[in-house]
């Protein structure tokens, strides 16, 4: 069962969920900077998400953020390299990066094309460009996760080793049913966070998400469950067609 304890916006469909995605980036954007002068922030791969950034390159968004102190970091990544058109990276760049004026200094993307080094890597990479630390682990200003139909967040797959990672602040992993590694942020920097925003759209995300919020479900089952220890905000924007199995009596 997730906290009631969260913050749950409803969305009418795909299309409000992203602008209200906007919104919400804005405005941590906005807070961070006049707190600290910097924002961190770790996008998610996937479609959902992918709206949202599309919508942050557009002008009424774009002119309203101070990018060049924005810094991008990826949560998770294929093992594959910059080009590839899997990658997590590649989609970020095409959709909003390459339409903003922000610094090659300011975008810190996983070589997953290096596989198994490519963990240490980037777990260099935070420690190096994010000075904030809680228990050992970077404090990011944001985290963005996604939820795919099997239950996966970032690269936490349900049944992986990687979701009971305590140390280390990036793993790869394989995932054995996609026959893939993936590089992946591990929960102790999600529970790390400020801010986790938690975006689900689509009917095929129905099922999960329903098993993921009910009250008899084993907290241990999917990834998600990990965000009920998050020390920071948690915000959650599910639109329609993935609420249409929820009770939701449990938010009222």
């Amino acid at each position: 069962m997730i906290s009631p304890d969260h913050n749950f916006i409803f969305c009418e469909n795909a299309k409000e969920l992203s602008i209200k995605g906007a919104n919400y980036f804005i405005d941590c954007v906005s807070e961070s900077i006049n707190k600290s002068a910097c924002f961190n922030v770790a996008l998610s791969g996937g479609s959902t998400p992918k709206a949202l950034y599309y919508l942050l390159s557009k002008n009424d968004y774009n002119k309203n953020i101070e990018w060049k102190k924005v810094h991008f970091f990826w949560g998770d990544e294929r093992a594959v390299p910059a080009h590839d058109e899997e990658s997590n990276f590649r989609m970020a760049f095409e959709i909003l990066l390459k339409q903003i004026d922000i610094p090659q200094s300011n975008i810190h993307r996983i070589k997953g094309e290096l596989i198994e080094e490519a963990a240490q890597l980037y777990s260099r990479e935070l420690e190096e460009n994010i000075k904030i630390k809680k228990e050992g682990m970077p404090v990011f200003d944001l985290i963005i996760l996604g939820l795919g139909s099997d239950g996966h967040t970032a690269s936490l797959f349900p049944g992986s080793e990687a979701i009971n990672e305590k140390h280390l602040p990036v793993t790869s992993v394989y995932v054995e049913k996609l026959d893939s590694t993936r590089i992946t942020m591990t929960p102790p920097v999600i529970k790390a966070a400020k801010n986790v925003l938690i975006v689900v759209s689509g009917k095929e995300k129905a099922t999960v998400l329903n098993e993921i919020m009910a009250e008899d479900h084993p907290v241990n089952k999917y990834p998600l469950n990990l965000v009920n220890e998050c020390t920071g905000k948690v915000t959650w924007l599910i639109d329609k067609d993935a609420s249409g199995k929820l009770s939701m009596k449990n938010f009222e």
